[in-house]
């Protein structure tokens, strides 16, 4: 593609659209794409990006990146209503429910149960039909009576392999949620690892 940057005026969207491309990476889960588009924002020496990173619409994808890194959910749950423009609440509302499933996902992995209410709240819904909608989506069992979420013990995407299966999933006497559970916490370092190396 060429570069037509000295040839014609510089666009009035231009940093409205380069915030909203980081915005989608940030709505997808693709951290190591948001970082090297923001890197090479920062390194540019075209005069277009002269202090790009302090522009508003560039601002805000990375304050709210930010706030997810830090583990601030309710931060950046609250920032969707600061939105520069129209066309960001679009691709914020994707990353609401990037974020509902991250904290649903802690959530499993903390809890063996959690009361409807207190699921509502910490996933930020107005009412509690719309958590339990989102509860079932996910496989959770739900009391009626008692009104308390309880988490399957085996994750939805967990796949054990054949051996593993013959042995009854147990590994020098390991049950086979503890293997689970190691198997995901290394696939977990293994997908850091890939986006710390594609920033580096």
């Amino acid at each position: 593609m060429l570069d037509l940057s000295p040839i014609l005026p510089p666009s009035p969207l231009r940093r409205p659209i380069l915030g909203l491309t980081l915005l989608s990476h940030l709505a997808a889960s693709r951290i190591s794409q948001f970082h090297t588009m923001l890197e090479q924002l920062s390194t540019s020496t075209n005069e277009q990006d002269k202090d790009i990173l302090n522009d508003v619409y560039i601002r805000w994808p990375v304050d709210l990146e930010r706030s997810l890194m830090e583990g601030s959910y309710t931060k950046a749950w609250r920032a969707k209503s600061r939105a520069p423009r129209k066309e960001y609440e679009v691709l914020a509302e994707g990353l609401m429910g990037t974020i509902r499933n991250d904290i649903a996902s802690c959530h499993e992995k903390a809890y063996q149960a959690l009361p409807l209410a207190e699921a509502s709240r910490l996933l930020f819904f107005d009412n509690e039909s719309e958590a339990m909608k989102f509860g079932q989506q996910r496989g959770w069992n739900f009391s009626p009576t008692s009104k308390i979420f309880t988490f399957p013990s085996q994750p939805k995407n967990g796949t054990t392999s054949t051996t593993d299966a013959a042995s009854g999933g147990h590994e020098d006497g390991e049950s086979a949620g503890d293997l689970l559970e190691r198997r995901g916490l290394v696939r977990k370092a293994l997908e850091y690892a890939t986006e710390l190396e594609a920033i580096v």
